[in-house]
């Protein structure tokens, strides 16, 4: 007996990619000024350098608020250019991309960033735990902008609709997504070999004014495809009639080094050279010494933590790249004591400092605690512990009595 696998065919990229490259190239006068604004979050946030992991989620949300409203205005832009018939966005639609768009974003950004809070192993554990359901949501979700660009208002309409059009091929998310992240991943490996700590103030805007290329190329194909999709399942989107003329227009004005970009086989390739790049760039930067001068100036051990007064300056850099995020407490062979601080503060001003410092060639009077679950006692009779800042060795620590200032002297490369 013979029996049909009802097997439906993967998606050929190849012509959307062209026809994304296009779209692209057509929008050109409209990117050379709503790109950099969508970048302005980021560069505004490398340059002014938050000091507090509350001030990194603020400007990580509003940076994910840019490329909402840029990915629904490129979507609606070119939906209303292929289907005609199809009514601009509401202000109900507005609203919907922004719940859903946020909603999605925090489903694996809340996991992730629990990871680097002082919480309980088992409690990250299971926080990591939800990053799998967060990403089968996104997956499942990937096109929920082409419904509310072409007029759906109703929450769980465009939902179940997100998910018809990925019917026909569950991993065509994944499959628009690998050319985008591979490009940015190559671009940011190579602007991160001139300086891996980022350090130097140039670096740094250059490598966070490039970070939209992955969300721009990534909504110009997710576009074009999700319009290929409607206009297969154009019994359920009826006003996604088969108008393919435009697609094609746009496709003919590519051009095939741009369209290369969005294809997955290409990104493959850039990715596996971005790792290659990437791998020197951190061996190199977990060798390099901190450009600040560090004093350990007092330590103190109590309820398990161990605590830091110290002394911070870096009148070239101005602190620039420097994040006591990555001071750990291990012994000389790297046994660690405790991998991270659970609090980095400004003495002097109360300010968090865990992941930045203010801008400032001045001295910093800087107090660190690190959480090392242990037993005072315990903690007390280790000889051999020093203060790391990644693989570079800085001071030795002394926790049977206060210590008479030493000095862990970066370098100024």
């Amino acid at each position: 007996m013979n029996e049909q696998t009802d097997t439906k065919p993967r998606i050929d990229l190849t012509s959307l990619s062209k026809a994304a490259a296009g779209m692209l190239l057509s929008d050109g006068l409209l990117l050379l000024w709503l790109y950099p604004v969508v970048v302005l979050p980021r560069c505004l946030g490398s340059y002014l350098i938050p000091t507090n992991s509350n001030a990194v989620l603020y400007i990580y949300a509003v940076e994910r608020l840019f490329y909402i409203l840029f990915a629904l205005v490129i979507a609606s832009r070119w939906v209303r250019r292929v289907f005609p018939q199809a009514e601009e966005v509401k202000l109900s639609g507005l609203a919907l991309s922004l719940l859903i768009g946020f909603g999605l974003w925090f489903s694996y950004i809340v996991p992730i960033a629990a990871q680097f809070l002082p919480l309980p192993n088992m409690d990250r554990t299971m926080l990591a735990v939800l990053l799998l359901p967060a990403i089968v949501m996104n997956l499942h979700f990937f096109f929920f902008l082409i419904p509310i660009a072409l007029g759906h208002v109703r929450l769980g309409e465009i939902l179940t609709l997100s998910r018809t059009l990925i019917s026909d091929d569950r991993w065509i998310g994944p499959r628009c997504l690998l050319g985008p992240v591979a490009v940015l991943f190559l671009f940011q490996a190579v602007i991160a070999g001139f300086s891996p700590d980022q350090r130097h103030v140039s670096v740094s805007l250059l490598s966070d004014f490039f970070s939209g290329i992955y969300w721009l190329l990534g909504t110009y194909l997710s576009t074009a495809v999700g319009i290929h999709l409607a206009q297969q399942h154009s019994t359920i989107f009826p006003r996604a009639l088969q108008q393919a003329s435009t697609l094609t227009e746009a496709s003919l004005s590519s051009t095939n080094w741009l369209s290369a970009s969005f294809m997955p086989g290409k990104g493959f390739v850039m990715l596996c050279l971005g790792c290659l790049v990437w791998a020197g760039n951190l061996m190199r930067l977990a060798e390099l010494p901190p450009a600040a001068t560090i004093k350990i100036e007092k330590v103190s051990v109590q309820e398990g933590k161990v605590r830091f007064e110290l002394k911070i300056q870096d009148p070239l850099y101005k602190l620039r790249g420097f994040h006591s995020i990555f001071l750990s407490l291990a012994s000389e062979q790297r046994t660690p004591l405790a991998q991270f601080p659970s609090r980095a503060v400004a003495i002097d001003s109360k300010t968090d400092v865990l992941f930045g410092f203010p801008l400032s060639p001045d001295l910093q009077h800087v107090g660190v605690e690190f959480d090392t679950g242990r037993k005072d006692d315990d903690i007390k009779s280790l000889k051999d512990i020093f203060l790391w800042y990644r693989n570079t060795k800085l001071a030795k620590v002394e926790f049977a009595q206060d210590l008479t200032p030493s000095v862990a002297a970066g370098a100024n490369p």
